[in-house]
């Protein structure tokens, strides 16, 4: 977690992480599955749609900046992904910030 935290701005993959801290990629995905409920993936994922939440709502950079900021290289990829997971589009969610200031 402390890797996925201090490097999610990066291009990072799984075997990333897997290799980092010493073991088999399959492995390391079965056992972080087991253990948080989801996927690396899945978590990487969303911890960057988080860390995302305070640019969109606090800063006036643009879906394309911030997905580079969080280490996301598809903005509409990270514009699907979060609706998903917030029910919103992030477009929204900075238009909605942007009206309250």
């Amino acid at each position: 977690m402390q890797y996925i935290s201090y490097n999610y701005h990066r291009s990072l993959r799984i075997t990333d992480i897997s290799t980092y801290i010493g073991l088999d990629r399959t492995y390391f995905s079965k056992l972080f599955s087991q253990i948080m409920g989801v996927s690396p993936q899945t978590y990487l994922l969303c911890f960057r749609i988080e860390k995302s939440l305070p640019l969109l709502k606090e800063t006036d950079l643009s879906l394309s900046e911030i997905c580079r900021i969080v280490g996301i290289g598809d903005p509409f990829y990270y514009s699907r992904a979060f609706k998903k997971k917030n029910g919103s589009s992030a477009k929204r969610i900075q238009e909605e910030a942007r009206d309250l200031t």
